[in-house]
């Protein structure tokens, strides 16, 4: 058999079979090259916004925050002042990062109701220093997070949930030095996520060094 496209009719030839024709629309390309080298490439940049305003309160939902760490205390803190219902939740022998199992029976406890509306996973900040080793380091930016979207996606939520996963040093923007890439698989749930479970949304809010 064979196929020839001629005044835009495809002719469809088969030994044995009638021949039939088909219309077909040719698209016509308008893309030009640009024709100085230098314009061929391109190098990704941050787009710079409006900081957002502070001070902001839920809608009266209880939060949960995940980790260890200063950044966490100010975070607890910060939300208690405000008058917001706090769960705090450190990672250690008793709730492992890397252990789907726990963050299953953290949230077993919400199941007659209670349920957090805002998470922030913020067991992923460095400080300026890093994890013992590979295995921690993907037990607390992947695994645990794939683990708490997981959670959360086995739950009956009467509104969406909103999930901010907390990093520092994740990214290189205005010239940051020191940066630990290695975390960056926790993007992976938090972009995947909204799309499979249209009530959970997931943040990665990364900051500079902090010390």
């Amino acid at each position: 058999f064979f196929f020839q496209a001629e005044d835009g009719i495809r002719d469809v030839a088969v030994t044995g079979v009638q021949t039939c024709a088909l219309p077909i629309s040719i698209p016509v390309s308008t893309t030009t090259k640009p024709a100085d080298v230098a314009d061929w490439f391109y190098v990704p940049s941050w787009t710079t916004t409006a900081t957002p305003a502070l001070g902001a309160k839920g809608d009266g939902r209880p939060w949960l925050v995940l980790g260890d760490g200063a950044f966490a205390d100010v975070v607890e803190q910060r939300l208690k002042e405000q008058g917001e219902t706090v769960t705090r939740v450190s990672f250690g022998r008793q709730f492992s990062p890397g252990r789907a199992e726990d963050m299953e029976a953290l949230f077993d406890q919400w199941r007659d109701g209670g349920l957090p509306g805002y998470v922030v996973h913020a067991g992923n900040v460095l400080y300026g220093g890093g994890f013992v080793n590979a295995a921690e380091t993907q037990d607390r930016a992947f695994y645990s997070t794939l683990a708490l979207v997981q959670a959360l996606g086995k739950a009956t939520l009467p509104k969406p949930v909103r999930v901010g996963v907390v990093t520092d040093r994740l990214f290189t923007v205005g010239g940051d030095t020191g940066t630990a890439p290695e975390r960056a698989t926790l993007l992976g749930p938090c972009r995947v996520t909204p799309r499979e479970h249209a009530d959970i949304q997931t943040a990665a809010i990364d900051l500079p060094e902090l010390t």
